[in-house]
């Protein structure tokens, strides 16, 4: 309802709001095996408040698989660190920690 909705408001409803051949779609699929998220009373609310990034199996993004499998498809994970390595140094040097 809130995706369908939420497109039909933006007037975007031909292209994204639902999961179908032809349009737009972000998606997660989560691996809710982990004991922080078995008491499963109310399965969305366990996804809101009790999942971590780390349950994530796979993301889907506009069609394109990005994490397969709990692990990154197209990315370097070495440099993705070394970038945040670098962003932090730059970040301490302007607030004059460094």
């Amino acid at each position: 309802m809130a995706t369908r909705g939420g497109a039909r408001t933006l007037r975007l409803d031909d292209q994204i709001g639902s999961v179908e051949v032809g349009k737009k779609a972000d998606l997660i699929l989560v691996d809710r095996r982990g004991l922080h998220v078995a008491p499963d009373p109310d399965p969305y609310s366990t996804l809101v408040y009790a999942a971590r990034g780390s349950d994530v199996r796979a993301t889907i993004v506009d069609g394109a698989l990005l994490v397969d499998d709990f692990a990154p498809v197209e990315v370097d994970r070495a440099e993705i660190a070394a970038e945040a390595r670098r962003a932090a140094q730059q970040l301490a040097a302007r607030a004059g920690v460094v």
